[in-house]
């Protein structure tokens, strides 16, 4: 099975707004250099594991890498899209802070 990849449109622009250069991230991370180089060139997305070591470097989310919306890749009915939804509103977080949530738990869960 191949791995979900992410689009890290904003890697450069938040490396940048810490400071830091490309082999600081490298070194932060534990991914080299080069790889990081290539990731914002637009050459390679990383994988999942690879895009949460480059967040939790930077302190920012997975999702904050990425330009887009993460976008579903099941056909969930409406009746149940309501539901989580409203779960959502209650729980006072909107969704996109429940899949980070999810994210940072599996994380975790992995020793990253």
């Amino acid at each position: 099975m191949e791995k979900a990849k992410i689009p890290v449109d904003r890697l450069a622009e938040l490396r940048k707004e810490k400071g830091w250069s490309k082999s600081e991230l490298a070194r932060r991370s534990g991914i080299s250099r080069s790889y990081i180089s290539e990731c914002e060139d637009g050459v390679h997305s990383p994988s999942l594991d690879a895009a949460l070591r480059i967040a939790k470097a930077l302190g920012c989310t997975v999702w904050s890498l990425t330009s887009t919306e993460p976008k579903m890749t099941v056909d969930i009915p409406d009746h149940t899209r309501l539901k989580l939804l409203s779960l959502c509103d209650k729980l006072d977080l909107p969704p996109q802070d429940l899949i980070n949530r999810l994210i940072e738990s599996r994380a975790k869960d992995l020793g990253l």
